[in-house]
C-alpha cells in the first residue's frame, strides 16, 4: 500500500511513540517494530473508507497542536487515549462483520504497543505513566460502550485544555 504524506507523518509519529525505548532497543528490533506498525495501519487503511481516515488523521494533527509537551513523542503519547476513542468511533463505519473483527484485532495490537511505549518511556514519572495508562485503558475499554463514544475527542481536548491538571508538561 502506498502512503500519502499525511499518512507517512502520522505513521512516523506513531512509530516514535511506540518505540520510546529507543536507547535500549537494537536497530533490528526498531526496524521490526516500525514494519509491524506500518503493517497495522496499512491494514486499517484497507478497512476504513479513505475520507474517514483522512478526517481521523486531521483530528490527530489538530489534537497534537493543542497539547503542550517537550517532544513530538510526548505530545503523541498524551493524545493516545483520545486517538483510540476516535478509532473506536470509526469502527461504526465498518459494516462487514469480518472487517469489523479484523479492525478489533488491529486495535488490540495498537493498544498493547501503546501500553508498552508508556511503560518504557523515561519522559514520564511513574504517577503520570499510571494516569496515562488508566486513560488509555478507559479509552480502549470503551470500544463496546456507545454512550462513552458519543463524546468527540475534540470536545475532550477542548475541555482538557481548560483544565490545567491535564496539561502534559511533565516533571521527572
Amino acid at each position: 500500500m502506498k502512503f500519502n504524506r499525511v499518512t507517512s507523518v502520522f505513521v512516523i509519529t506513531l512509530l516514535s511513540i511506540l518505540q520510546l525505548g529507543l536507547a535500549e532497543s537494537s536497530e533490528d528490533s526498531i526496524e521490526e517494530g516500525d514494519k509491524e506498525v506500518e503493517a497495522i495501519f496499512g491494514e486499517i487503511d484497507n478497512l476504513i473508507p479513505k475520507d474517514i481516515m483522512e478526517k481521523f488523521r486531521e483530528n490527530c494533527k489538530d489534537m497534537m497542536e493543542k497539547v503542550e509537551g517537550d517532544s513530538e513523542e510526548m505530545k503523541f503519547m498524551m493524545i493516545a487515549p483520545k486517538m483510540f476513542k476516535e478509532l473506536i468511533k470509526i469502527k461504526t463505519s465498518i459494516t462487514d462483520e469480518s472487517k469489523r473483527k479484523k479492525f478489533e484485532e488491529l486495535l488490540e495490537k495498537l493498544y498493547n504497543s501503546a501500553k508498552k511505549g508508556i511503560d518504557e518511556t523515561s519522559e514520564l514519572n511513574d504517577e503520570k505513566k499510571q494516569k496515562l495508562k488508566k486513560d488509555l485503558d478507559e479509552a480502549y475499554n470503551s470500544r463496546n460502550n456507545p454512550e462513552v463514544n458519543s463524546k468527540t475527542a475534540d470536545q475532550e481536548t477542548d475541555s482538557e485544555a481548560a483544565n490545567p491538571e491535564t496539561n502534559s508538561k511533565t516533571t521527572n
